[in-house]
């Protein structure tokens, strides 16, 4: 079978699994917290879920239990409505956050509760690689600057996920 007619057949494969719903790699993996769209009403009461190996912060609880009543009820989006989840604008870094820091290397995953203005309300570490950044990460999300979610065009309270690494202990 010549080259340009094997890329044929491979492109037509893909297309058919692609129409036919069928993933070209399965996964049972759980869907990790971080890669939730918080915009979705269904989302919040989804539980905790971390990358394996990782210590959970949360276990057993949804991030609906986690912020509870500081998260009102969002509206359904609707089909055509503006919709985009919450997102870190500026992470706001300053070397006190790092000093006394363990000294090996971790990453911290923070839940940050966001109001319609793009304020951090409440930031709560759900998982990390290693102890002893958790105080320091929320810290940092507590101190760092938001786009808020948009659900129909309208700005609301939602999660936005904030990622932070550590390099080790600074003196």
């Amino acid at each position: 079978m010549s080259t340009h007619r094997s890329r044929a057949v491979a492109r037509g494969l893909a297309l058919v699994l692609a129409v036919a719903g069928v993933p070209a790699f399965a996964s049972d993996a759980p869907v990790r917290s971080s890669a939730l769209d918080y915009t979705d009403p269904a989302a919040r009461h989804h539980p905790v879920t971390c990358k394996e190996g990782d210590r959970e912060r949360e276990p057993g609880r949804s991030l609906g239990d986690v912020f509870g009543e500081q998260w009102p009820e969002q509206p359904l989006p609707l089909p055509g409505g503006e919709t985009r989840k919450a997102h870190v604008r500026a992470v706001q870094f300053s070397r006190d956050i790092v000093r006394g820091a363990p000294a090996q290397r971790g990453l911290v995953v923070v839940a940050v509760l966001v109001d319609p203005a793009g304020k951090p309300l409440a930031a709560r570490p759900i998982c990390a690689t290693t102890d002893g950044y958790d105080s320091k990460a929320r810290r940092l999300a507590l101190r760092s600057f938001y786009e808020p979610a948009l659900v129909n065009g309208q700005a609301v309270t939602s999660v936005a996920m904030l990622i932070v690494p550590f390099a080790g202990g600074a003196r």
